[in-house]
């Protein structure tokens, strides 16, 4: 991450990136793990590490946005009627997913070759992967764009410090993060890794659940 960029969201930007690459590493041991209908070693390592980077990372990260970045954002462009709202209510949606998904790991971690426990364990971990996705793409290209171009931006550059120091401990390790490995190897290079957010085979277009009830991000009138 460009620490000396103009733009005050860059840091998210960038750990948004990282995170997607993680996410890319669960989908494709579920995708085996479908196809084999077992867990192996290596499908277990990466289930343990995604459960740490949910718990470790994304909540952190989801806490940092909750208490600082949103309510910035809410000052340049107002919460009622724009992607605040929606991002918020997403949020909440995030966390009971990882609680459900979490719960099917440790009901496949009981049986590890359960083929009904793996469908489950899948079900949920499918759903975090493709909303995720949307979900860091409603911010990048829409959310974070429409803060910027705001006009009060200099309020928010002048408030920039507000996020990064309301809790230091989390915004530390959530910027440490960014720079580290996918979930699968951390030596595997940068320039193999996936750079944005972006369906995989798999991924049909998941419906927002936005004020405009339109798929996510083309669509929002002031992303246009």
């Amino acid at each position: 991450m460009d620490e000396t960029s103009d733009d005050p969201f860059a840091p998210l930007v960038g750990v948004h990136e990282d995170f997607v690459d993680k996410l890319t590493e669960l989908e494709a041991t579920l995708d085996e793990m479908m196809a084999t209908r077992e867990t192996r070693e290596g499908n277990e390592i990466i289930l343990d590490e995604a459960v740490r980077f949910f718990a470790e990372e994304l909540m952190p990260h989801l806490r940092l946005e909750d208490e600082a970045v949103l309510p910035t954002i809410e000052k340049a462009i107002g919460r009622y009627g724009t992607l605040v709202t929606v991002v918020m209510n997403e949020h909440e949606e995030i966390r009971r997913g990882i609680a459900k998904f979490d719960g099917a790991r440790e009901e496949l971690r009981r049986d590890p070759n359960s083929w009904p426990a793996i469908q489950e364990l899948n079900r949920h971990g499918i759903f975090l992967v493709q909303f995720l996705w949307d979900h860091f793409r409603k911010e990048n290209t829409s959310l974070f764009p429409t803060a910027g171009k705001s006009s009060r931006r200099m309020r928010f550059e002048n408030s920039r410090n507000r996020f990064q120091l309301l809790d230091r401990p989390i915004a530390a390790r959530i910027f440490a993060a960014s720079a580290s490995s996918s979930i699968r190897s951390a030596t595997r290079p940068r320039s193999a890794r996936t750079r944005s957010p972006r369906p995989s085979p798999r991924h049909r277009g998941i419906t927002c659940m936005c004020v405009w009830n339109t798929s996510c991000p083309a669509s929002f009138p002031f992303a246009r």
